[in-house]
C-alpha cells in the first residue's frame, strides 16, 4: 500500500509468469514506480482541490459583484 497525507492512496501489484525472487534492482524499480505514482496521485488531488477553490471563489466574486451593482442602483 502507498500512503499519502490523506491515508492510503492505492495498491500496486507486480507479477510474472514464473515465481522468482526479486533482485535488489527489481525492488528499487518497484519502489521508484510506487513513489512516482503516489506523487502523481497527490498532485492530481491538489490540482482538483485548487480547481474547486477557484470555482467557489469565482462564484463568490460574481455574487459580490451582483450585490454591489444592486446597492449602486439603490443610491
Amino acid at each position: 500500500p502507498r500512503k499519502g497525507r490523506a491515508g492510503r492512496l492505492g495498491v500496486l501489484g507486480w507479477g510474472g509468469s514464473k515465481a522468482r525472487p526479486w533482485s535488489a534492482g527489481d525492488v528499487e524499480l518497484a519502489v521508484g514506480v510506487a513513489q512516482r505514482a503516489a506523487l502523481a496521485l497527490t498532485l492530481a488531488h491538489r490540482q482538483a482541490e485548487g480547481q474547486q477553490r477557484l470555482a467557489e471563489q469565482t462564484t463568490l466574486s460574481q455574487v459580490l459583484r451582483a450585490v454591489s451593482a444592486a446597492a449602486d442602483l439603490d443610491q
